[in-house]
């Protein structure tokens, strides 16, 4: 389990918006682990350990249209950009010309 974090995202328009999240990836795998288990019960699907979603809040430009890259940091600071694709935002809060998204997959 990688023990690194994510520390932003970079949208379509090239704009990176950081992230500072209080918790690594590990933390937050093994933290949500009774949940992820919980929703795959009512679903009707089987757990599958490994697969997680991840829900960081972020706000962002109200033209952002979705998201190009995440940046990882590693244990040792080195930061790694990991390009993604089919991951839409949604918007979970409207604030004066900017959004909340949250990463939902």
């Amino acid at each position: 389990m990688p023990s690194g974090n994510i520390v932003g995202l970079v949208g379509t328009s090239g704009k990176l918006y950081a992230l500072n999240l209080p918790y690594t990836i590990a933390e937050d795998y093994k933290n949500s682990e009774v949940f992820r288990q919980e929703k795959a019960q009512k679903e009707g699907r089987i757990y599958q350990p490994g697969i997680f979603t991840t829900l960081p809040e972020v706000l962002v430009d109200s033209n952002e249209k979705n998201f190009t890259k995440i940046i990882y940091q590693d244990e040792n600071g080195k930061k790694i950009e990991i390009p993604i694709e089919e991951i839409t935002p949604e918007i979970a809060a409207q604030n004066q010309g900017a959004f909340f998204y949250q990463i939902t997959n």
